[in-house]
């Protein structure tokens, strides 16, 4: 903007305050982001983190940490006190969320403690979750298995790893990590395993096609579970994935209910697939799970095109997700209804078999 039109806008003042109520109104009400006042900001080491203050934060961990401290805590360097691990920790996981390494390593070299290290398997846990690959090979680094008692399960971790979208961090805890720590062959096939059926519920090839490639060193033979991968598949929604993992020989079961899976994650366009190519069993399960996801369409579509039909599961679902709309549809459009309330509860059951 050119800069006398710019002073001529700013210095009108009903101008100025209606912009001002604009981007306020864009940045809670339409993004939903959270305001904080300058005063709240300066005084908070996360919000300092996350907006990568650091030479304000730098200060600020100092005073908080070292303010109250007397000449011979410096002396016999003393421990961190809890409330100071807490701080530095909560501090460390912003730093994770919103991805600023160099603070975030600042923090940890600066305060090299027992204490902090003793909750570095929290830190690990969140670093991988967010993808944080830099953060995850540092924290391992830095932490010294023989000062305590912690202990990172990097078996736990393939899998948030596989859910964290990085493939370079699912590499590297496999390779380096994995490979070191197991020698059992079928305790590295669990692991790869849960790290696969993850992936493919995200429909990331690259993850799938990597720890597929990794079946020849193992003595994997993935045609054991194939069936769950492929159901795994089916949540995903994925129809490219699902024709993939057929050409490298993984058989549809024409008796597993592979739409089940599919609807109930939301996936009308799989469904129809599956459907339209007799890939899958068909049962009121199908429609009564759909109600689950929220996607009226697809309930619709299968009110419309499917003879099996639904069961009162099909509302006491929608009623124990919360999807009034699906709800207010089957009430108008079904003569099922629904069962006593206390049998609604087994509806949530279907969130853990899927």
């Amino acid at each position: 903007m050119d800069n006398q039109v710019f002073s001529s806008v700013f210095s009108n003042v009903v101008l100025r305050n209606h912009i001002f109520k604009m981007m306020k109104h864009i940045h809670s009400d339409v993004y939903k982001s959270v305001g904080y006042k300058w005063d709240s900001v300066k005084e908070t080491p996360t919000l300092l983190a996350t907006h990568n203050y650091f030479e304000m934060l730098k200060d600020l961990l100092y005073q908080m940490i070292n303010a109250k401290k007397k000449w011979f805590h410096f002396a016999i360097g003393g421990q961190l006190e809890k409330k100071d691990v807490e701080l530095l920790n909560s501090t460390l996981a912003a730093t994770i969320v919103a991805d600023r390494f160099e603070i975030f390593q600042y923090i940890l070299e600066q305060y090299n403690n027992f204490a902090l290290k003793s909750s570095s398997t929290n830190l690990m846990e969140l670093a991988v979750k967010h993808g944080r690959l830099e953060m995850a090979k540092y924290i391992d680094h830095w932490y010294d298995p023989k000062s305590h008692n912690t202990f990172f399960k990097y078996n736990q971790l393939v899998v948030l790893a596989a859910d964290s979208q990085n493939v370079e961090l699912l590499k590297w805890i496999i390779t380096v990590k994995i490979f070191s720590i197991y020698y059992s062959k079928p305790e590295i096939k669990d692991v790869i395993w849960a790290a696969l059926r993850k992936s493919l519920m995200n429909a990331r090839f690259d993850m799938v096609k990597y720890l597929m490639g990794l079946a020849g060193n193992f003595d994997i033979d993935f045609q054991e579970i194939h069936d769950k991968l492929l159901v795994a598949a089916a949540a995903s929604g994925n129809i490219p994935i699902i024709e993939w993992l057929q050409t490298k020989g993984f058989l549809m079961d024409d008796q597993t209910e592979y739409s089940m899976t599919a609807a109930y994650h939301g996936h009308l366009e799989l469904v129809k697939y599956l459907i339209k190519h007799r890939l899958t069993k068909l049962t009121t399960r199908t429609m009564d799970y759909s109600t689950a996801s929220g996607n009226l369409e697809l309930v619709k579509w299968l009110h419309n095109n499917c003879t099996q039909g639904c069961t009162t599961v099909a509302l006491d679902t929608a009623m124990a997700f919360n999807q009034q709309e699906i709800v207010q549809w089957l009430k108008n459009n079904r003569t099922e209804g629904s069962s006593p309330i206390e049998s609604g509860v087994s509806a949530l059951q279907i969130h853990h078999t899927n």
